[in-house]
């Protein structure tokens, strides 16, 4: 897919990933981008600046709590009421709070699907649009166990198992809704800093001894699975410092 006039939504983007990507979709011509947060302040901010940049009629801010149908609805109604239509979603917004494991889970697991699911209805090739596509941020901790967050780790492998998964679900072939998932190493963003954990002393040593990945590795490879998205379906891609991203192959369980 050519992002060239496409119009993008892009959940958590109110600083970290998601702000990089909405920048990155209006680099490579994008008609317009819809900037989805709870934090309404920078979100705001994210959104002037892109203007400012970018003009005035290619982003909008949408207050967007992902867990809740009737915002994340809403957002995809005032995106399609403001440019038209909506080609791409990146369900980006995510916490690591094992203190509160039931909004980890909330955000991390049911925000994206709910975020895909409704891709369905205004993308849907069956439903008004023309197709899209649905890029998920996993992480590394989705791929391996990592004991000192344990449910965050889950939530991640959610990710993987359900971006990978859905891909190949009639109703989103059948609507040409092509789905796909990125999972970063160590990434220098609020969701790092604002890690929650019981185990701070083995946190801070986890964190203290990480290399960051570059955000243009990552914005590159969401940029890239965009463009390539029919043959990419499904792919899981994993990044890693000093390393290309690698799409990682599954070994399916045969009866």
């Amino acid at each position: 897919m050519d992002i060239q006039d496409k119009v993008a939504m892009v959940t958590g983007a109110a600083s970290g990933i998601g702000a990089a990507l909405v920048e990155a979709f209006l680099k490579e011509g994008a008609k317009g981008v819809s900037v989805l947060d709870i934090d309404d302040g920078s979100g705001k901010d994210v959104c002037d600046r892109l203007k400012g940049s970018y003009g005035e009629d290619k982003a909008i801010y949408v207050h967007c709590d992902v867990t809740s149908k009737t915002d994340f609805k809403n957002a995809f109604e005032t995106t399609k009421a403001n440019f038209g239509h909506v080609d791409i979603l990146c369900n980006n917004a995510g916490i690591m709070d094992e203190l509160n494991w039931e909004s980890t889970l909330d955000i991390n697991v049911k925000g994206v699907i709910m975020g895909t699911t409704l891709a369905l209805d205004f993308m849907g090739a069956n439903t008004g649009g023309t197709g899209g596509v649905v890029v998920n941020t996993s992480s590394i901790a989705g791929l391996s166990a990592h004991p000192i967050i344990p449910v965050y780790s889950t939530a991640k492998a959610s990710i993987i198992h359900f971006s990978r998964t859905v891909a190949s679900e009639p109703r989103f072939l059948q609507n040409k809704v092509r789905v796909m998932a990125i999972c970063p190493e160590s990434v220098d963003t609020p969701l790092q800093q604002k890690m929650m954990c019981r185990y701070v002393e083995q946190s801070n040593a986890l964190k203290a001894s990480l290399e960051f990945i570059p955000m243009t590795k990552i914005i590159d490879t969401v940029i890239n699975l965009i463009r390539e998205c029919d043959k990419e379906n499904g792919a899981i891609y994993v990044l890693v410092p000093d390393k290309p991203a690698k799409k990682i192959e599954f070994s399916d369980f045969q009866r």
